[in-house]
């Protein structure tokens, strides 16, 4: 291997996290939005939004993915397993959020 290859994919897994605790932090706050707003009608609208943001996210998820799965990267296990961990709490909540709205509406 390279050795500006596990440079590069440390690179790509920091940007890929950095973008994904983003994406997590605007979701939870689409949620929490969702849950204080009983009888607004635009509320339906803001699961869009989490889910255009889990969308657009979608390069730094498979970022996370790759750099998770490839060995040899220079990142530790600890950092592999957070990254696909933080990638996991984004779905699952968007998927969430995506049930609540199916179920009360």
């Amino acid at each position: 291997m390279r050795k500006w290859m596990p440079r590069a994919f440390c690179g790509v897994w920091w940007v890929s996290v950095v973008w994904l605790a983003l994406a997590a932090a605007v979701i939870v706050y689409c949620l929490g939005w969702w849950l204080s707003n009983k009888h607004n009608p635009a509320r339906y609208e803001i699961g869009i939004v989490g889910a255009l943001v889990l969308l657009y996210s979608f390069p730094a998820g498979l970022g996370v993915l790759i750099v998770g799965f490839t060995p040899r990267t220079g990142l530790s296990t600890r950092r592999r397993i957070g990254g696909i961990a933080l990638l996991v709490f984004c779905i699952g909540i968007e998927t969430l959020l995506d049930y609540l709205q199916a179920r009360y509406r």
